[in-house]
């Protein structure tokens, strides 16, 4: 009798995730605010808009086009700038396993201190820190918002 309240009770919550999941939707792919007489419709996937309502009694939404004629080229810039990180970034993941390779498989203790190593390491986090900024930069330069307080 214990075994079978024991096997009931773990069956439950092992599916108890499960049916959480089912009864939780996501958030869907477009999003709305309201606008006037109409609403703007906002596609969370491409991060298109576009202005719904009811223009001479038919509803419909139409694209909202860009005021910025330099936006594509903006964004074409920045695709190719990533791109360039990118091959940058795969260049020195095989030049580091070439050296990994290529290093003195001899038991003897390195030559650099530990302060060295610990120099290094934290040129580097602040050097990623930097970049990540940078990027977070662009992102909210594209979207036009206003950077958060620095803590």
């Amino acid at each position: 009798m214990i075994r079978a309240i024991l096997f009931l009770a773990g069956g439950l919550l092992l599916g108890w995730p499960a049916v959480a999941e089912e009864t939780a939707p996501g958030p869907g792919r477009y999003q709305f605010a309201p606008d006037g007489d109409g609403f703007v419709r906002l596609d969370t996937e491409t991060g298109d808009v576009a202005n719904c309502g009811n223009f001479d009694g038919v509803w419909r939404c139409d694209a909202v086009e860009a005021d910025d004629p330099e936006f594509d080229q903006r964004i074409v810039a920045l695709k190719q700038q990533m791109a360039a990180l990118r091959a940058e970034l795969n260049d020195l993941g095989e030049r580091l396993a070439a050296l990994e390779n290529d290093g003195d498989t001899t038991d003897e203790a390195p030559l650099v201190s530990e302060e060295e190593e610990e120099r290094e390491f934290d040129e580097a986090l602040s050097f990623a820190e930097q970049m990540m900024q940078r990027f977070f930069d662009m992102i909210r330069e594209l979207k036009n918002e206003e950077p958060p307080e620095q803590i």
